[in-house]
């Protein structure tokens, strides 16, 4: 009788000890599961951005932030989606929290400079595309509004100069597109003589 008793503590033992190691083990695999949604939605909104489609990389950056409000990602991305909506003001509280998190967040310091460049902040602007490119030096995207913003503030050598970087740093099959960019930005402000400057090195 002894013995049945101590079989059946050690059956009841065992089995308490499954069931606790089952649910253990479910809300570890519940818990990956989750993290993996949120990297998944991290990706995409980052995809979305990079493809042009700032809109939709909103939305999925506010789900983000409705499960993972402290995931570090999340200023830079939201900062950046904001701006690429048309929310510069609301964009760049969010890119300056980036950049407090990250001093060397050349991505959070080149879309503050688009956010100032649409307030009409132009020296706002530089001075933080100039960040970017002290982080980064070969960041194409951040020579190319460095040479808009520079333009668009009649600093026409610096604008030139920032152009001429864009060109020297992009891949070949990228350059021709650039020196398109700033022959026509130049010829509508009126700078021919400028714009020559940046002909196609294409043979005809």
């Amino acid at each position: 009788m002894k013995l049945r008793r101590r079989s059946l503590a050690i059956g009841s033992l065992l089995l308490l000890l499954g069931v606790g190691m089952a649910v253990f083990l479910s809300g570890r695999r519940r818990h990956a599961a989750e993290a993996k949604r949120r990297d998944a939605l991290e990706y995409a909104a980052r995809w979305d951005l990079e493809h042009g489609q700032p809109a939709i990389a909103l939305e999925k950056v506010n789900a983000l932030a409705q499960v993972e409000p402290g995931r570090a990602a999340l200023p830079g991305l939201l900062g950046r989606a904001l701006v690429s909506t048309g929310a510069p003001t609301k964009g760049l509280e969010h890119l300056n929290q980036a950049v407090a998190a990250n001093p060397n967040d050349a991505e959070a310091f080149e879309f503050a400079g688009i956010a100032h460049a649409q307030l009409g902040a132009f020296k706002e602007a530089r001075l933080a595309l100039t960040r970017a490119l002290e982080l980064e030096p070969r960041r194409v995207s951040a020579w190319r509004r460095l040479a808009q913003v520079c333009l668009t503030s009649g600093e026409d050598k610096a604008a030139l100069e920032a152009w001429r970087q864009a060109v020297e740093s992009a891949p070949a099959g990228e350059r021709e597109a650039i020196r398109a960019e700033a022959r026509t930005l130049l010829g509508v402000a009126g700078k021919p003589d400028e714009a020559n400057q940046f002909e196609s090195q294409e043979r005809p």
